[in-house]
C-alpha cells in the first residue's frame, strides 16, 4: 500500500503540488486505516475473540460457545468500522449450528460504524452488537447478515429459553459475571439511569426477507469523530434516524429509546423490571427525519414497533403492506408531509396502524396516516389514534384515511380517542371511502371537546359497495364545535345505504356554514342523523341536513330515500335548541323519486330566530317523493321570531302524467308551556304537486299559542289536492296581525280547529279555510270566551312607581270631588303606599248592640295617627258594616268631599 509513495519521494524539484498531493494522500489513507478499530477484550472478560486485519477486511474468529450450543459470544475492547472496510465474522466451525452471534464492547468508547458487517459464513445467524457507550452508524454503513440484526446500548442481554427455564445473562461490562447459555435473547436490560444514544446517519440498512432490524438505545447524547472528515460531531439524545433507510422485507423493525433503568422485551418492546427490580420511570426521545424511511413491505405478518418518550417523524415515511405499525410512546409529532401507511394489492390484508400515546398526538403540515386496499381482495387495515391523557391535533392539510379502490376488500375503520383531552382538526380531514364491493369501515371519535375548523371534515363515503356502511360515531363529554365551513358527513353513491351519523355531546355548536350531513345521490338511502345533546346552537348558515340529491356531475335523479334527523337530550327533559340566522337550520330534502326524511326534535326549549329554519322538503320527480314530517316535543317553550320558520313542503314536477301525488309532510308541535310566533315567523306546509294533499299542522301547548305578525298555514297549489288541516289546542290563543289559513285551489280547503278556553284576535288577523274552486274547509273555534275586543292591547313592560299613581289620584280629588274604588274580593283591600290599612268591621246587625268589635283599625289624620283595639263603643251611633253596603264579592271605599284619604 505504501509503495505508492516512493515515486513522489524521489521527486526533488519542480512544482510543490506533488509533495502536497503526497501529504493529502497519506493523510487520507491514514484516516481510513485508523477509522477501523476492532480489538478484542483482554484479561478479565476475555471470551477468546481473535481479530486479524487483511487490508480493508478485519476477520473475527474464536469467541466462546457454551456447550457447543447455538449461541456464539464475542467480546471487544473497541469496535468501530471505517468507510469501505468490513468486519467479517468468519465461521471456523461450520459443523456447529449458530443461531445468535452476540458481541459486546467493553472499552468505554462509542462504536462508529461506517463500513460493512458481514456474518454470511454463519447461515441464518442473528447478529447482536451491545455497547453501553453509544453507537453511531454512518452513511456508508451496510449489513451483510443472513439473520436478524440488533444494535443496543443496553447493559446486558437476558437469555431465556422458556417461561420456566433459568435465565442466562450476558453483561456488557467485563467486570460483571455473565451466565452464558444457548437460550435466545429475551430482553435488553438497562442498569444506568441515563443510557447512551444510538444514531443512524444517512445509511441504508437492509436485512434478509423475513428478518428483523432493531435499535434499542438510551437518551444520552455524546460526541463522536466523523471518520470521513475527522471532525467531532455531536450525537443527539435518544434514538435518531437522520436521512437513513431501514429495510426489512416481510420482517420487523423495532426501535426503542429509554431514559432510566429497566428492561425492554425483545419480541414486543414491552417494559419490565431489570435484574435489580427497577422499571422504567422515563423513556427516551426518538426522531426519524430528513427523508428517512422504514420499510417492511411484504405479504406476511411483519411489523414496525416503536417504543419511547417523545417521537418525531419529520419529512419521513413508515410503510408496510400486511405488517402492523405500532407506536407506543409518551407523545407523537408527525410533520412535514410525513407518511405512516399500510397498503395491500393482493389477497393479504393491509396491516393495522396504531398510535398509542400517554400525552399529545399531533399531525401537521401535510402529515398523512393511511391504510388502503387497491385492486385487491385483501382488506385495508384499521387505524387507531389513542391519547390517554393528552390532546390530538390534525392541522395544516393533515389527514387520517382508510380506503379501498377497485377492490373487493373492506375499508378499515378509524378510531380517534382522547377521553381526557381535546381533539382538534384545522383544515384537515378524517376520511373513509369504499370504491369497490367491500364494506365501508366506520369512524369513531371520543374526546372531552372536539373542534373542527377552517374546512376540516370527518367523512365516510360509500361510493359503490352493496354493503351497508358502518356508522360515524362522535362522543364528547364537553362540546362539539364546528366552525368555518367544517363538515361531518356520510354519503352513498351506490346501492347500499350510507353510514348513519350518531353524535353524543353535552353541547353542540355549529357556525359559519358548518354542517352535519347524510346524503345519497343514487339508489341507496341516506343515513340517519341522530344527535343527543343538552344544548344545540346553529348560527351563521350552519345546518343539519339529510337528503337524496341530484348527482352533481351526471345530473341524474336519485331514487334513494333521504335520511331522518332526530335531536334528543342527553338528560331529561331534553335539549335546548337555538337556531339563529338565515340559511341556518335543520333540513331534509328529496330531489329525486325518494321520499324526504323525517325530522324529530325533542327539546326543553326550541328557539328559531333571524331566518332560522326547520324544513322537510321534496322537489322530486315522482309521486313517491313525499315530503318528510316534522315532530317537535318541547317541555318548556317553542319560539319563532324575526322570520323563523318551520315548513314541510312538496314541490314535484312529475316525470309522467297523473303521477304527481307527493304529499307534503305533517308538522306536529308539542310546545310545552307556550308557542310564540313573532315578527313575520311562520309554520307552514306547502304542496305544489298536481294531485298532492297538503300536510297537516297539529299544535299543542299548556299555556298559550301567540302569533304577532306571523302565519300558520297549509297550502295546496296543485290542481286537485286538498288543503291540510290545522289543529291548535292551548289555554289561550292570541292573534295580532296574524293569519291562520288552510288553502287549496281545486280541492277541498283544509279544516281549522281551535280548542281553547280563551281566544283573542285583533281586527287585522285572519282565520280562513278556503278553496278557489273546490269546497272550502270549516273553521271551528271551541272557546267559551272569544273576541272580547276588537283590539288586544299590549301591556307595558315597565311599571310606574305606586307613589306616582297615588299622587295622580290625589291631584284629581283636590277639588273636593268624590271618587270610588271597587275591588273584587270580600273584606280585603291591598295596602296602598302611604294609604289606608284594611280593617274588616264585623257587625251582627244594623240596630245597635251594646258592644261591637274590630281589630287593627288604623285611623289617620293630620293630628292623629294611632292604632287602637276597639273593644267597646263609647257612643250609641250605629256603625255601618261594609258588608251591608256591597253585594258579595266586592268592597267599596268612598272618599267624600274634603276627605279624600290623601296624605296632607
Amino acid at each position: 500500500m505504501f509503495r505508492l509513495l516512493k515515486p513522489f519521494a524521489r521527486k526533488r524539484s519542480g512544482s510543490m503540488v506533488a509533495p502536497l498531493l503526497c501529504v493529502m494522500f497519506v493523510t487520507s489513507l491514514a484516516l481510513s486505516q485508523e477509522a477501523t478499530t476492532i480489538t478484542p477484550t483482554t484479561g478479565p472478560g476475555d471470551l477468546g475473540t481473535t481479530v486479524t486485519s487483511h487490508g480493508h477486511i478485519t476477520q473475527i474468529t474464536g469467541g466462546i460457545r457454551p456447550g457447543n450450543g447455538t449461541n456464539l459470544f464475542h467480546s471487544f475492547n473497541q469496535f468501530s468500522i471505517g468507510p469501505g472496510d468490513t468486519a467479517q465474522f468468519q465461521n471456523t466451525t461450520p459443523t456447529l449450528t449458530t443461531i445468535n452471534i452476540l458481541s459486546r464492547v467493553t472499552g468505554g468508547n462509542p462504536s462508529s460504524l461506517s463500513g460493512t458487517i458481514n456474518t454470511m459464513s454463519y447461515p441464518g445467524a442473528n447478529f447482536f452488537l451491545m455497547n453501553p457507550a453509544g453507537i453511531v452508524i454512518g452513511p456508508t454503513a451496510t449489513l451483510n447478515v443472513s439473520g436478524s440484526v440488533a444494535f443496543t446500548t443496553a447493559d446486558y442481554l437476558r437469555l431465556v429459553e422458556g417461561p420456566s427455564s433459568n435465565s442466562g445473562i450476558f453483561h456488557a461490562a467485563s467486570t460483571e459475571t455473565s451466565l452464558l447459555t444457548s437460550a435466545p435473547v429475551a430482553a435488553f436490560g438497562f442498569l444506568n439511569s441515563n443510557p447512551a444514544a444510538i444514531a443512524v446517519q444517512g445509511s441504508t440498512l437492509t436485512v434478509q426477507p423475513g428478518e428483523s432490524i432493531s435499535f434499542i438505545g438510551g437518551n444520552h447524547g455524546f460526541t463522536s469523530i466523523d471518520p470521513l472528515t475527522d471532525a467531532t460531531t455531536t450525537v443527539p439524545d435518544g434514538v435518531t434516524i437522520t436521512g437513513g433507510h431501514l429495510v426489512a422485507p416481510d420482517g420487523h423493525a423495532h426501535i426503542a429509546s429509554v431514559a432510566s433503568r429497566g428492561e425492554i422485551l425483545a419480541t414486543n418492546l414491552h417494559e419490565t423490571g431489570n435484574i435489580n427490580g427497577h422499571t422504567f420511570t422515563t423513556l427516551g426521545a426518538l426522531q426519524i427525519s430528513q427523508q428517512s424511511s422504514i420499510d417492511i413491505r411484504g405479504d406476511s405478518g411483519a411489523s414496525i414497533r416503536i417504543r419511547g418518550g417523545h417521537l418525531v417523524i419529520d419529512s419521513s415515511t413508515l410503510s408496510s403492506t400486511a405488517g402492523q405499525i405500532s407506536v407506543d410512546t409518551d407523545s407523537v409529532h408527525i410533520t412535514n408531509s410525513s407518511e405512516v401507511k399500510t397498503e395491500t394489492t393482493t389477497a393479504a390484508n393491509a396491516g393495522h396502524i396504531t398510535l398509542n400515546a400517554q400525552r399529545d398526538i399531533t399531525l401537521d403540515s401535510g402529515a398523512l396516516i393511511i391504510s388502503s386496499s387497491r385492486g385487491a381482495s385483501g382488506h385495508a387495515g384499521d387505524i387507531t389514534l389513542q391519547s390517554h391523557q393528552g390532546n390530538i391535533a390534525l392541522v395544516q392539510f393533515s389527514s387520517v384515511t382508510t380506503q379501498s379502490e377497485m377492490s373487493s376488500g373492506n375499508t378499515g375503520s378509524i378510531s380517534i380517542n382522547a377521553p381526557h383531552g381535546d381533539i382538534r382538526a384545522n383544515d384537515s380531514y378524517v376520511y373513509t371511502s369504499s370504491q369497490g364491493t367491500g364494506q365501508l369501515g366506520g369512524i369513531q371519535i371520543t374526546a372531552n371537546n372536539l373542534l373542527l375548523q377552517n374546512s376540516a371534515s370527518v367523512q365516510g363515503n360509500n361510493l359503490s359497495t352493496p354493503h351497508v356502511a358502518e356508522p360515524i360515531t362522535i362522543t364528547t363529554t364537553g362540546r362539539l364545535n364546528l366552525t368555518g365551513s367544517a363538515i361531518i358527513e356520510t354519503g352513498t353513491t351506490g346501492p347500499a345505504k350510507a353510514a348513519d351519523l350518531l353524535i353524543r355531546s353535552r353541547e353542540v355548536v355549529l357556525s359559519e356554514s358548518s354542517m352535519l350531513i347524510t346524503s345519497t345521490i343514487s339508489s341507496g338511502e341516506a343515513g340517519r342523523l341522530r344527535l343527543f345533546t343538552d344544548n344545540l346552537q346553529l348560527t351563521d348558515g350552519a345546518r343539519l341536513s339529510s337528503g337524496s340529491l341530484v348527482h352533481p356531475v351526471t345530473g341524474e335523479s336519485p331514487v334513494g330515500r333521504g335520511g331522518s334527523i332526530s335531536i334528543e337530550g342527553l338528560n331529561n327533559p331534553g335539549a335546548a335548541v337555538h337556531i339563529d340566522g338565515g340559511e341556518s337550520g335543520i333540513f331534509t330534502d328529496a330531489q329525486g323519486s325518494g321520499a324526504a326524511g323525517d325530522i324529530f326534535v325533542g327539546a326543553s326549549s326550541l328557539i328559531l330566530q333571524n331566518g332560522g329554519t326547520i324544513s322537510a322538503k321534496t322537489t322530486g320527480t315522482n309521486h313517491t317523493a313525499t315530503g318528510g314530517s316534522i315532530t317537535i316535543n318541547a317541555t318548556d317553550q317553542v319560539v319563532l321570531t324575526s322570520g323563523g320558520s318551520i315548513t314541510a313542503s312538496s314541490i314535484v314536477e312529475p316525470e309522467t302524467s297523473q303521477s304527481g301525488i307527493a304529499n307534503a309532510g305533517n308538522i306536529s308541535i308539542n310546545a310545552g308551556q307556550h308557542l310564540d310566533l313573532l315578527d313575520h315567523s311562520s309554520i307552514t306546509t306547502t304542496t305544489q304537486s298536481p294531485q298532492a294533499n297538503g300536510g297537516n299542522i297539529d299544535i299543542r301547548a299548556i299555556d298559550r299559542v301567540r302569533l304577532v305578525d306571523s302565519t300558520i298555514s297549509t297550502s295546496v297549489k296543485g290542481a286537485e289536492g286538498s288543503g291540510g288541516n290545522i289543529f291548535i289546542d292551548p289555554k289561550v290563543v292570541m292573534l295580532e296581525g296574524s293569519n291562520v289559513t288552510a288553502q287549496a285551489v281545486a280541492g277541498a280547503g283544509g279544516n281549522i280547529t281551535l280548542v281553547t278556553p280563551l281566544f283573542l284576535a285583533d281586527s287585522s288577523s285572519l282565520i280562513s279555510a278556503s278553496s278557489q274552486r273546490g269546497v272550502s274547509g270549516t273553521v271551528t273555534i271551541q272557546s267559551p270566551t272569544s273576541n272580547l275586543s276588537g283590539t288586544v292591547g299590549q301591556l307595558v313592560s315597565k311599571t310606574s312607581p305606586p307613589q306616582v299613581l297615588l299622587q295622580n289620584r290625589c291631584m284629581a280629588l283636590a277639588g273636593g270631588e268624590q271618587s270610588t274604588f271597587l275591588l273584587a274580593g270580600r273584606d280585603t283591600l291591598p295596602t296602598e303606599p302611604d294609604g289606608w290599612l284594611n280593617s274588616p268591621v264585623s257587625m251582627e246587625h244594623l240596630t245597635g248592640e251594646s258592644t261591637e268589635q274590630a281589630s287593627s283599625l288604623k285611623v289617620r289624620s293630620k293630628s292623629l295617627n294611632r292604632l287602637s283595639a276597639m273593644t267597646e263603643r263609647k257612643d250609641k251611633t250605629n256603625i255601618l258594616s261594609l258588608r251591608q253596603l256591597t253585594p258579595p264579592g266586592f268592597l267599596v271605599r268612598t272618599f267624600a268631599t274634603g276627605s279624600t284619604g290623601c296624605p296632607s
